[in-house]
């Protein structure tokens, strides 16, 4: 076997010190809502072809339905995001926004650990995806992570999500991909409004 290089230590779950810094409240956020959108985009696309017209009905036109799909998968997309995370150490956005999920000793989430957290921030840091009453679980996590504590989740498995270092301009850029995947978006929906 070769030696093993430092994403290797780190993916391995040997402890790493460029990973030991406590990921921002902000970076966290932006990270976690740019992973739901992709993952429901992708979601979305792969139940269109296998159920072709299941988002056909008028309940799920404009941006109502938009938010009736994404409430609908939201549980599904926890569960990708739990495969994501243990298959390749990380997410989409947390890539960008320069953190990771790991436990305490800087160990990869296995698939059950990454779907009890997901399934821990789902009921709590979420409250079930419910439009609005969200913004309550995410004012309770913000709150306990600007105040030094560590969400409930993380607090229970031991959990905790680091970074390399603070850095404002890739908690920017993933701020500025979710603008974008959401402007993107209803740009689609007006498209597909016009076309029928």
């Amino acid at each position: 076997m070769g030696s093993a290089t430092s994403t290797d230590v780190i993916s391995e779950g040997a402890t790493s010190e460029s990973m030991s810094l406590e990921a921002t409240p902000w970076s966290r956020f932006w990270a976690r809502i740019l992973d739901i959108h992709i993952e429901i985009s992708v979601l979305s696309i792969v139940l269109g072809f296998i159920v072709p017209g299941v988002f056909a009905g008028e309940i799920f036109k404009g941006r109502a339905g938009d938010y009736l799909i994404g409430f609908l998968l939201l549980p599904f997309v926890l569960l990708l995001d739990a495969a994501i995370q243990a298959l390749f150490g990380q997410t989409v956005g947390k890539a960008v926004a320069g953190i990771r999920v790991e436990t305490m000793a800087h160990a990869r989430l296995t698939f059950g650990q990454a779907l009890r957290r997901n399934a821990e921030m789902y009921i709590r840091g979420m409250i079930l995806g419910i439009p609005l009453i969200t913004i309550i679980g995410f004012w309770n996590s913000y709150k306990d992570l600007k105040a030094g504590r560590f969400t409930s989740w993380d607090r229970d498995l031991s959990t905790r999500v680091f970074a390399k270092r603070h850095n404002v301009v890739r908690t920017a850029l993933t701020a500025a991909l979710v603008v974008i995947w959401m402007l993107a978006g209803a740009a689609l929906n007006i498209a597909l409004s016009a076309n029928s």
